[in-house]
């Protein structure tokens, strides 16, 4: 069971883009191009940086900073374990102020079916992450 954020859960997260890049489903983000920066600080120093590119009908996830993201999503570990673990909502996150969005912030409400779907894709790794 990989720890959250580790390596071994990165690797897991690209794991299960790619093997979705290989259904059918994946013919649903074929006009998309959208690469979203994850960054989750917190006060005693930790940070990790990750990022998820949609582009050429393919999905990717990768360790560290995107090139040139279209958006940045920030937030503590609390809120990023959270969100995870389905026990809250970005759209939560984000009115309560523990999600922070930056860049061209409109492709989120623009894009929102994609993220829901990105939700769904990660899913099976829920369950098997520890914290």
């Amino acid at each position: 069971m990989p720890k959250f954020l580790s390596a071994e859960w990165l690797e897991e997260m690209r794991v299960a883009a790619h093997r979705w890049n290989d259904t059918a489903d994946a013919g649903s983000i074929s006009g998309v191009r959208l690469c979203v920066q994850e960054v989750v600080a917190s006060s005693d120093g930790f940070e990790a940086l990750y990022y998820i590119t949609i582009g050429n009908g393919l999905l990717d996830v990768r360790s560290g900073n995107a090139p040139d993201p279209d958006v940045t999503i920030t937030q503590d570990y609390e809120t990023a374990a959270a969100l995870h673990r389905g026990d809250m909502s970005a759209r939560q996150a984000f009115i309560d102020g523990r999600l922070k969005v930056s860049g061209r912030v409109a492709l989120v409400t623009q894009h929102a079916e994609t993220f829901a779907m990105l939700s769904n894709i990660f899913a099976e790794l829920r369950a098997h992450t520890t914290f």
